[in-house]
């Protein structure tokens, strides 16, 4: 017997500095309250680890302007 599970395609526009901490646990470039935003959205919204990030352009997060990726999350 062949148990199939389908993978659904979500994505996210959030900070582009959060890149490298999502995708490859790199902290270096992020510390404080923005490593703490960074580890609640995909904890609050059930996500994985992103499989990748695609630039968006400028954009807001959280009121504030800021270069936004496309994050592609399979859940």
């Amino acid at each position: 017997m062949q148990i199939t599970k389908k993978l659904t395609v979500v994505e996210h526009e959030l900070p582009a500095y959060w890149a490298s901490y999502l995708i490859n646990g790199d902290a270096s470039g992020i510390e404080g309250k923005d490593q703490y935003e960074a580890d609640k959205f995909p904890a609050e919204h059930n996500l994985p680890s992103p499989v990748s990030c695609e630039p968006a352009g400028i954009g807001r997060f959280n009121g504030l302007m800021c270069d936004l990726e496309t994050f592609t999350f399979l859940v």
